[in-house]
């Protein structure tokens, strides 16, 4: 299987709501081809990387089924914390479960101003 990342944000600032963008394939003789999103339930998963204590679900928002795309939004609890966190998309479809392999994304802290 393959993630194909739109101009996505692997660092963002604490309290920003970033939106993702994302193109899921699968391997199909030999080629990547999308994967058909009709009826499937997307999850944006990211745990904390220091103890992988979970920090976020963000559900999925499919754009067209049919080429695999979709987005997923994280709201500002989701980015509160400062951090590293390992992320992933999980797709289920039916009795099928899609994960990507992990990807980082680091929340920076507020600036500090005196």
């Amino acid at each position: 299987m393959n993630i194909i990342e739109g101009d996505n944000p692997s660092i963002i600032k604490v309290g920003t709501t970033p939106l993702y963008s994302f193109v899921f394939e699968i391997e199909s003789d030999g080629n990547f081809v999308p994967l058909d999103l009709t009826a499937a339930t997307i999850e944006f998963i990211g745990n904390l990387k220091s103890d992988n204590s979970f920090k976020w679900n963000a559900a999925g928002s499919i754009l067209v089924a049919a080429n695999g795309t979709f987005t997923a939004q994280l709201d500002a609890t989701d980015t509160d914390t400062a951090g590293t966190y390992i992320a992933e998309i999980k797709i289920t479809k039916g009795a099928d479960i899609y994960k990507s392999d992990d990807f980082i994304i680091k929340i920076l802290p507020a600036r500090v101003t005196s």
